[in-house]
């Protein structure tokens, strides 16, 4: 048997047939209209979603990374758009989302019925969020030290 892949379905099919090269200029076309379609999709659902295991599930790698790191880049500008005096206990409070979201994705990683595409996805993911948690700590010292004030620093 071979590798498990995920695939992405086209919208529209794209008939074989005519000029080769019309056919592949075709499919290009339909290809790129395709995951444009999937990322707009995800990056809609990511900000509704409620389980983000769910909404791993329900998307391919690179757009649950993709929702991963939108929903991150959310809570991070959220807390630097609030008042001075708001954003440590803002940060406080995001920081904890975050943990809860590497926990959610680190829980997936114990199910023992994902494939090796699935568990490279979800394992990815919980990469990402680890690295997320300790930039949103980063940005928590900027912002006691007064480094950036707003989501228009340089620093964020």
């Amino acid at each position: 048997m071979g590798p498990v892949v995920e695939t992405v379905s086209l919208q529209e099919p794209v008939r074989g047939e005519g000029n080769i090269e019309d056919y592949l200029q075709r499919l290009e076309r339909e290809m790129c209209r395709s995951v444009k379609v999937i990322c707009h999709s995800g990056s809609q659902d990511i900000v509704n979603t409620k389980s983000i295991p769910d909404y791993c599930r329900g998307y391919q790698s690179q757009v649950a990374l993709l929702g991963i790191q939108m929903i991150w880049n959310i809570k991070m500008t959220e807390c630097l758009e609030k008042p001075q005096k708001e954003k440590i206990p803002e940060f406080t409070k995001k920081l904890k989302e975050v943990k809860e979201i590497n926990n959610q994705l680190s829980d997936m990683c114990l199910d023992g019925s994902m494939n090796k595409i699935q568990r490279t996805k979800i394992e990815t993911c919980v990469t990402i969020n680890v690295r997320q948690q300790e930039i949103t700590t980063y940005l928590v010292d900027l912002v006691k030290r007064h480094a950036i004030k707003d989501p228009n620093d340089f620093e964020w």
